[in-house]
Formats: structure tokens, C-alpha cells, sequence
């Protein structure tokens, strides 16, 4: 099973570079199941600040972690790797690309995955169905997704008979793309034709070749789609959409077994947010080397969005999964019963933050 899930990239120096490319090679128009993509750590590592000379192999605890998106909240993975934070913390990490949320815990339950960096619809959407997934931090709670349209769209309300670009039905960004329809009076289908496309890559494709007339995407898509001439129209912000964005997940078996494991990540993942609030040039290289972006101003703004949206301490927030199930339960009904309290368990974080390990991070 493992050997035909993951494959490797013999090329660390060009993995994240071509990471975008093999996403679109893998995923077609119809973003069906393809493997995921092992992805090294950027080439150049520094040691730079909070890393320690790492343990030896045979000592580290070996974890497969999965990223579902390439965006700007992939930073902190990135730079973990980059830093050699995971070493630091007594981990064997292994990092692998996952193309959507959904095929993520599949891979989880398979033993082929142990924690994924993915959205809290990803988590929730299992869960209903019986899963076993649960929620041990998350750094974003509100819905944070954007609306570009070609120059003549200038509402939302201008979309009616358009063609709108996503990625794939029952994700966030076509929960997003509900939410700006029906907040404009319009309706979903009906008003608009919905076309998945795969990836982020594949919205701007289609952009620019007239495919779609919009498309809804996350940073730094956003910016991209801006620079080629198709202006922003709208923003989630704008709604306050209590949603869970992106969240860290584990199966509750493997929590329960392995939760030194799992504290383990948590810590070397915060302290990459805390390195990546203070160091600008880093996450912007990490950022340029993941999207295969090498725009300076796209770069600044994604970071200053990226900041803009973290929260202090990565906390799972009861409110935005409760907007999940308020948005699930439009077609599943079981979520108006479901409890919110359910999906995540605080238990590490707390622990972290009550410790000082936060506060000493920062110097506090």
C-alpha cells in the first residue's frame, strides 16, 4: 500500500520547485484520486535560529506527516523542515503532498499518514461518516478565501450565468463559493455554473485561457490571478465566516498510543509559526520555493496575509467548527446534532501554552 501511495523525488535541490507542476500532472480536470507526492525539505538549509543539532536516527520518532494544499499556511511545514526543527524535537519526519483534504483521511486510516495539515470540513465531512479523526491544533478559525473575476464582473451579483472555477465540490473553497453566491442573492448551480478543476494551478489555467469567467482561491493564488488581470471582487473576510481553515489532525487511536509523537510536531510546528512571524526573508524564500512564485510583491503581500490571519496560540476553536456543521448540515442533516466539542481535542496545546513553552518561544 505504502509503495503505491507515495513515491519519492530524487532531486531534493528541485522538489519544491516542481511541486506545483507534478500536482498538475497528477490531478487532471476532474481532481480525481492520485498518489501523493513526497516533498523534501527546500534546499539551502541554514540551521537557522531555534534548531539544535539533531539526534541521531535511530533515536528520532518517525511520524508521515501530509500537507493537502500549497498556500501561504503551508509555511510553517516548510520551514520546520528547512530549520530542522523535527530533528530537533526527537522526530523522523517525512513530509508528503496530499492533493485534496479529502484523501487525506483514507491515507490516515491506512497507517500511510499519521498527522495531516488539511481543513476542518476534511475532518468534519469523516467524522459524520463515521471516522476517527480528531482536531489537536489549528492557527486559523475564519474563513479567509477570495473572489477574482475578469475586469467586466465587478459584483457578485455579476455572476449570474458565469462559469466559477474551483477545486473540487464539497471543499472549502467551494464552501466559499455558496457563501459569496447566496450572500448576493444568488443561488448555487442554478444562478452560476460550478466547474472543478483540480488545483490552484489549474484555476489560473483557466482564467487566463477563458475557461471560467472566476474563480474562487486562497493565497497566494489570489494574488497571482490579480497580477494577470483578473481583479479581486470580493473576500470572505468581509462575511466573518467562523471556519476552520487549516487545523492539524490525527487519527484518535494514534493519539491516544503515540502522544509524545504528536506533542512532539505540535512544538516544532510552533515554534516555526514564531520563528516565521519574526523572520520576513525566510518565509518569503520558503513561499517563492513552495508556489514556484518569485513575484516580490505577491511574496510581501501573502506574507503580510498570512500574519494577518494566525492566531496567537493554535487553540481549535469550538465557533468555527460549529460553522462547519452549519454549512454541512445544509445537505447532511445529522450535522444540526452533531457537537462541535466532538471534532478536536485542545489537550496538547494546552499543555504547551499553560507550560510556557509559547511565551519562552517568544522571548516572554
Amino acid at each position: 500500500m505504502i509503495q503505491q501511495l507515495f513515491y519519492r523525488l530524487r532531486c531534493p535541490a528541485r522538489a519544491v520547485l516542481l511541486l506545483p507542476w507534478l500536482l498538475l500532472a497528477c490531478t487532471g480536470s476532474g481532481g480525481g484520486s492520485s498518489p501523493p507526492v513526497s516533498t523534501p525539505p527546500p534546499s539551502g538549509a541554514s540551521g537557522a535560529a531555534g534548531a539544535t543539532a539533531a539526534m541521531p536516527v535511530a533515536a528520532r520518532e518517525p511520524l508521515k506527516v501530509a500537507i493537502t494544499f500549497i498556500s501561504a499556511e503551508t509555511l510553517p511545514v516548510w520551514a520546520a523542515q528547512e530549520l530542522g526543527l523535527f530533528d530537533k524535537y526527537g522526530l523522523q519526519a517525512e513530509v508528503v503532498s496530499i492533493l485534496t483534504g479529502a484523501q487525506a483521511p483514507p491515507a490516515m486510516a491506512a497507517g500511510d499518514v499519521h498527522l495531516a495539515l488539511m481543513t476542518g470540513l476534511a475532518v468534519v465531512e469523516y467524522d459524520l461518516v463515521g471516522g476517527d479523526l480528531v482536531i489537536v491544533a489549528g492557527y486559523s478559525n475564519e474563513m479567509r478565501y477570495f473572489l477574482h473575476a475578469r475586469p467586466e464582473i465587478q459584483r457578485i451579483e455579476d455572476l449570474r450565468g458565469q462559469r466559477i472555477g474551483i477545486t473540487r465540490r464539497g471543499a472549502g473553497i467551494d464552501m466559499a463559493t455558496r457563501i459569496f453566491l447566496e450572500r448576493a442573492g444568488l443561488s448555487y448551480e442554478r444562478d452560476a455554473t460550478i466547474i472543478q478543476l483540480g488545483t490552484a494551478r489549474d484555476q489560473v489555467n483557466a482564467l487566463v485561457a477563458g475557461a471560467v469567467d472566476a474563480a474562487v482561491v486562497a493565497v497566494p493564488t489570489n494574488f497571482q490571478a490579480e497580477r494577470l488581470g483578473f481583479p479581486r471582487v470580493a473576500d470572505t473576510k468581509q462575511y466573518h465566516v467562523p471556519f476552520p481553515t487549516n487545523v492539524l489532525a490525527v487519527r484518535r487511536e494514534f493519539l491516544s498510543s503515540r502522544p509524545e509523537a504528536v506533542r512532539r510536531y505540535l512544538q516544532a510546528h510552533i515554534e516555526a509559526v514564531e520563528i516565521l512571524r519574526r523572520d520576513k526573508a525566510l518565509a518569503k524564500r520558503l513561499l517563492a520555493q513552495g508556489t514556484s512564485t518569485d513575484d516580490d510583491e505577491i511574496l510581501e503581500r501573502s506574507y503580510q496575509l498570512f500574519l494577518e490571519d494566525l492566531q496567537d496560540v493554535p487553540y481549535p476553536s469550538e465557533a468555527a467548527l460549529q460553522g462547519v456543521l452549519d454549512l454541512v448540515a445544509r445537505e447532511r442533516p445529522e450535522a444540526h446534532a452533531a457537537d462541535p466539542r466532538a471534532f478536536y481535542d485542545d489537550r496538547l496545546v494546552r499543555e504547551l501554552d499553560q507550560s510556557g513553552f509559547i511565551r519562552g518561544l517568544r522571548g516572554s
